[in-house]
């Protein structure tokens, strides 16, 4: 049986200029729970998700895993692994090449591209191009390249993004056998259904501040998400 390991964000805060991006965020994540956080734009759901990555410093807070404070520490130490908005992929090579780039970054042996590959189901899209993949395809392989850090927590922003029902049914399934697996998954995404229908547990974020949070029939049920996010016809 896979160990329990527990993520935690206490009271971030962080400043872009003059103006304040995050004021005081706290949630928790521990390993194979499905963590959401939804907010309209502008509400500070990516700054979270860079701090929480490394590629940002709170200006105050900490970030702890198993309670020690990793605020400090670069992306790659962190025991987290991180998709961006953007595909992450050189395009122009094939998805064999870029896992053999994360390998070398990570200082892990290439042998393992094979088993990963095979156990994320890419494994027959590795001598494509990633150009030729669809976008379903290249967030499933981005997931899995992901998983050769041995991360114990996932960090996804917006992964439903650009692809089409068919595929985002296919990738909720995706994510949650990897939830199953023993791995933490912390998404943001604006496809609010479909976050509703995976995660356990959904805190709303407006400007900057965390004013509603409980499970996805909690949520709906919300007069402030209802205020905030939904609006008043929003259906679930």
């Amino acid at each position: 049986m896979n160990s329990i390991h527990t993520f935690e964000v206490w009271g971030i805060e962080k400043k872009l200029g003059k103006r304040s991006i995050i004021n005081g965020i706290s949630f928790s994540c521990k390993t194979g729970e499905r963590v959401a956080i939804i907010g309209p734009n502008g509400a500070g759901k990516t700054t979270t998700f860079l701090i929480i990555a490394g590629f940002y410093k709170p200006d105050k807070g900490k970030i702890l895993l198993d309670g020690y404070d990793i605020t400090d520490y670069p992306p790659y130490k962190r025991g987290i692994a991180y998709l961006p908005q953007e595909c992450s992929f050189f395009e122009d090579m094939t998805l064999y090449e870029n896992f053999e780039i994360a390998c070398e970054l990570s200082g892990v042996s290439k042998t393992i591209i094979e088993k990963v590959a095979e156990e994320f189901g890419v494994k027959n899209l590795l001598n494509q191009k990633v150009e030729s993949l669809s976008g379903g395809e290249k967030r499933k392989a981005e997931i899995a390249r992901l998983s050769i850090l041995s991360p114990k927590f996932l960090v996804l922003d917006e992964p439903f993004a650009g692809i089409d029902p068919k595929s985002v049914s296919s990738l909720i399934e995706f994510i949650l056998s990897i939830s199953e697996r023993g791995i933490g998954v912390i998404i943001s995404d604006h496809n609010v259904r479909d976050v509703l229908r995976l995660c356990t547990t959904i805190h709303l974020i407006y400007e900057g501040k965390i004013v509603e949070s409980g499970t996805p029939q909690d949520i709906v049920r919300s007069i402030k998400a209802k205020q905030f996010f939904f609006g008043d016809t929003f259906d679930f």
